[in-house]
């Protein structure tokens, strides 16, 4: 083998390895964009789970003060009423 045809095998394994290797980077990338683009997913999910655990929280305690209010109003109606027969009685 002469000298140029060593330099055409040798430059010829040099592209295939550099072809690899750019295909080998390029797999890398997307996997990476792949990969940031799923925690960014994951993130929000988060996000929006603790925001609708918050809900919930604040919507149970919404429902305690509402029964809450009710039994007050009760007990308000029925002083009413006591204080009304009082006075017609006397």
């Amino acid at each position: 083998m002469d000298f140029d045809q060593m330099d055409f095998c040798h430059f010829s394994r040099l592209r295939i390895e550099v072809t690899r290797t750019h295909q080998l980077c390029k797999q890398t990338l997307t996997l990476t964009l792949v990969c940031v683009s799923l925690r960014s997913h994951v993130s929000s999910n988060v996000a929006l789970i603790k925001l609708q655990k918050q809900l919930a929280d604040r919507s149970d305690a919404v429902t305690e003060l509402e029964g809450r209010f009710a039994q007050l109003q009760e007990v308000r109606l029925k002083s009413s009423d006591d204080e009304c027969d009082v006075i017609t009685v006397t």
